[in-house]
């Protein structure tokens, strides 16, 4: 047996105006904390482009919480303290054409230094593997040859 108290477009019913009153009351809110507080954004990830992000954001008054999933930040930048010479893990270099990284770099007082191109002895390590820059292209390391 059916019952009669509550049926589909009761409920339907219900749930609309719930909804209704729930985003008006919220509206109301909005309204009254829009003097109180600027806008705010969460930013996840806290590599280049995520701290990238959050300072331009912050530059423009934008009150910016970053999340970061890691126990440290800078993405994929990753200097291997436990290597011998302290190799980077990520990106190690970036040209001239890079412009507003430069720029970026110069204005956060980041020190930068032009790199010499790698000579044919040094060695690239791909899975344990010391692979000799000269030897790169035919290596069956590299997967993109």
């Amino acid at each position: 047996m059916q019952s009669k108290l509550f049926n589909r477009r009761k409920i339907l019913w219900g749930l609309g105006l719930s909804a209704l009153s729930s985003s008006l009351l919220f509206q109301d809110q909005v309204r009254a904390n829009k003097t109180k507080r600027s806008p705010s954004v969460l930013v996840l990830g806290a590599g280049l482009s995520g701290l990238y992000t959050a300072l331009l954001l912050e530059r423009a008054g934008i009150k910016v919480v970053v999340l970061e999933g890691r126990d440290r930040v800078g993405g994929r930048v990753y200097t291997l303290d436990n290597i011998p010479g302290k190799p980077e893990g990520g990106g190690q270099g970036f040209s001239e054409k890079y412009q507003r990284l430069l720029d970026l770099a110069a204005s956060l007082q980041v020190a930068t230094q032009q790199a010499n191109a790698p000579s044919p002895e040094s060695r690239l390590y791909v899975r344990s593997r010391a692979i000799l820059s000269s030897d790169w292209a035919a290596s069956t390391a590299n997967l993109l040859s």
